[in-house]
């Protein structure tokens, strides 16, 4: 993690992270910093509904960025949670969302139940809804993300899959 108190190091080891020495004291340096955090508090007391939901979305869409450079799949992460978890952030209904994307209720169902995964045109439909923040290859990598998954661990799928195959193809020896 990245430490904040860069007090400890040297002239040189500033320069080299490309920091320039302040030249404050510590009650100085302690000021401004108390100075810095107050600005801030009003900012974030300030802030309008519109505005904390567009935070929310750019907290999601990092979060989904990180769980992407993961590699892994995890339920919590699926396309149902992920769309569920949307709806919280943007404070709407199901029947809402399905009205703003025109697509059936049912449908929006279906996709928070895992029951049902999107198509090309409703990832397009997520991005525009989410403003842009979480682009549709967001939306898309989750169900893809799930199915990399099956692929590799739902052996029992693949025994029956291949098990219908005929006249498989034979190598030569």
């Amino acid at each position: 993690m990245f430490d904040q108190n860069i007090n400890h190091l040297t002239e040189e080891e500033l320069d080299d992270m490309g920091v320039p020495p302040h030249g404050l004291s510590d009650e100085e340096y302690a000021a401004v910093q108390q100075e810095m955090r107050e600005i801030r508090l009003k900012q974030i007391a300030e802030m309008s509904p519109e505005q904390w939901i567009e935070n929310y979305l750019w907290g999601l869409r990092f979060r989904l960025r990180d769980y992407f450079l993961e590699g892994i799949y995890l339920e919590e992460r699926s396309f149902g949670a992920v769309l569920s978890e949307y709806l919280q952030i943007i404070k709407k209904t199901k029947e809402q969302l399905a009205e703003d994307l025109g697509i059936p209720l049912s449908q929006i169902n279906r996709l928070i139940n895992n029951q049902e995964y999107p198509d090309l045109d409703l990832a397009h439909k997520l991005e525009k809804h989410s403003g842009g923040i979480i682009e549709a290859m967001y939306w898309w990598k989750l169900h893809m993300t799930r199915q990399e998954y099956l692929l590799k661990h739902d052996e029992k799928r693949r025994e029956v899959a291949m098990a219908q195959v005929k006249n498989e193809h034979r190598l030569a020896a």
